[in-house]
C-alpha cells in the first residue's frame, strides 16, 4: 500500500500542475488577445 501511494503520488501531482498551468495558460491568452483588440479598435 505504500509503495502504492508513492507510485501513484508524482502522477497526481504531475496532473494537478498540468491542470493549473493550462488553467494559467488559458487566462493569459484571453488577456492578451483582449488587449490586443483594445490595441487594435483604439487605432482604427
Amino acid at each position: 500500500m505504500f509503495s502504492f501511494v508513492l507510485l501513484t503520488f508524482p502522477d497526481v501531482l504531475y496532473i494537478i500542475v498540468m491542470i493549473i498551468w493550462i488553467c494559467r495558460y488559458n487566462l493569459l491568452s484571453e488577456r492578451t488577445e483582449d488587449l490586443t483588440y483594445r490595441t487594435h479598435a483604439y487605432y482604427k
